[in-house]
């Protein structure tokens, strides 16, 4: 196993491998609920409900995946019009761990200032 370079407790990412639960999870979005240790993480699925309610129901479905691999997943940023209400972590470089509020985004250099 591989330590976790980026991965922080209490972001959304998305599923972008096929083959973390045999294609089951591709494409959809989980929540980093428990960092256990500096090579494993837990994390549960968001609904498409909760995603469009932009919170997860705490009483939605528990199913607890700790097997998937931070190679398996990407991060999700809020969309354009939440980019005022909705807080983002930073999860790389001097800043690490640190939150704020996007301010503006470049698709094209995939770069967001906070």
């Amino acid at each position: 196993m591989k330590p976790l370079k980026w991965l922080h407790e209490g972001i959304i990412v998305r599923v972008v491998s096929k083959r973390a639960y045999n294609g089951k999870l591709y494409g959809k979005k989980v929540h980093v609920t428990t960092i256990l240790d500096k090579f494993s993480f837990e994390a549960v699925r968001i609904s498409e409900e909760d995603d469009r309610r932009h919170h997860r129901d705490d009483k939605a479905d528990e199913t607890i995946f700790a097997d998937l691999r931070e190679k398996d997943l990407e991060t999700v940023l809020p969309s354009s019009k939440d980019f005022a209400t909705k807080p983002v972590i930073v999860l790389r470089g001097s800043h690490k761990g640190e939150s704020g509020k996007i301010i503006d985004m470049d698709k094209r250099r995939d770069k967001v200032t906070i």
